[in-house]
């Protein structure tokens, strides 16, 4: 599995399930590999509750092919 971090540029939505899983300018960790379909790229955000310390990941679109628009920016480790 290999990762990296990266900038929303809009608010994450996790495509399965509709919920919002990061705010706009959010830093989110990524999670390799990237899928992609006639109408996105999609990639997974990992997340943690901060009060229980659960692990979950997220099905996010990072690229509208239709509308050329990129939902994350500024990859890297840090």
């Amino acid at each position: 599995m290999h990762w990296a971090f990266a900038t929303a540029t809009e608010d994450l939505v996790d495509v399965e399930t509709g919920e919002t899983v990061a705010l706009a300018e959010e830093r989110v960790l990524m999670i390799y590999p990237m899928f992609d379909d006639a109408n996105a790229v999609r990639m997974r955000v990992k997340k943690i509750d901060a009060a229980t310390g659960q692990l979950s990941a997220h099905w996010v679109t990072v690229y509208d092919i239709a509308t050329q628009t990129r939902l994350v920016k500024d990859f890297g480790f840090n």
